[in-house]
């Protein structure tokens, strides 16, 4: 490296330097100088080349999206995406009266805040269905195994917050980081936790450790402005025009008592 790039390198020093540096004689300068003009040229380079490596890693964790699956999810592939390029989720919905809703599946009932949401490509040998993950921080536990202040991932049957569109999932399509809600997710155990799809199969518990079972039934939302549920699922609280949470918390302890 010549003395000119190695200012230029530097970077911060006047354009009328670097020529006058230009113009002066190797044999005029002497060995100390020589010296210091190799240091700041070696410098330059390693500055450089730090740079350049920094700015790799960084592209390299920024465009790491791969989800970490077992052995279990083997010819399955998951990685976080931002929004669905078709639609997605599945349609026909098991039909279940108001009572059949709190006894059919292994459900969780807790209260919490949504504190992250993420879509997702699970991709089945090429067939690829497109979902999310929400983290609940729990501040209530109605059911199930999780406590107090526990953070927990519930997989959603379609993307959210995206601008695509799946059937039946209405009610999870409100769903947004800070909203406060009631949850009843489907606990993944040894006897649900896979789904085959292409000749492939996920082991579920490597996205999350429950799900909703469908994108209607299984939430209640508080916002400042109303109470979003499938009311159609739930008669008794809409013949009582719920408007909060506790009165839906207090609905379901009369269920689950």
């Amino acid at each position: 490296m010549t003395k000119t790039e190695a200012f230029r390198l530097i970077g911060g020093i006047d354009e009328k330097y670097v020529e006058a540096a230009e113009d002066c004689a190797p044999r005029k300068l002497n060995q100390k100088k020589k010296v210091y003009l190799r240091v700041l040229a070696s410098a330059a380079a390693c500055l450089v080349l730090a740079a350049g490596i920094l700015a790799g890693g960084m592209r390299l964790a920024k465009g790491s999206n791969e989800i970490p699956l077992s052995g279990s999810s083997a010819g399955v592939t998951a990685r976080y995406i931002d929004k669905a390029p078709v639609r997605s989720g599945d349609a026909s919905l098991v039909w279940l009266d108001e009572d059949e809703i709190f006894t059919r599946w292994n459900t969780a009932i807790f209260r919490g805040t949504v504190t992250d949401v993420q879509n997702i490509e699970v991709d089945f040998g090429g067939a690829k269905r497109y979902q999310a993950i929400a983290k609940v921080r729990v501040s209530r536990v109605i059911r199930g195994p999780f406590g107090e202040d526990d953070v927990v991932p519930v997989l959603l049957p379609s993307t959210v917050g995206d601008g695509s569109w799946a059937e039946d999932c209405d009610i999870i399509e409100t769903i947004r980081v800070g909203i406060e809600g009631i949850f009843m997710p489907i606990v993944y155990d040894d006897e649900n936790n896979f789904f085959e799809m292409n000749g492939v199969t996920l082991d579920k518990r490597d996205l999350a450790p429950c799900g909703l079972a469908d994108g209607m039934r299984w939430t209640f939302f508080e916002t400042p402005h109303r109470l979003i549920y499938a009311s159609s699922a739930y008669p008794t609280l809409a013949a009582r025009a719920a408007k909060t949470l506790d009165e839906v918390e207090a609905f379901i302890w009369e269920k689950i008592k």
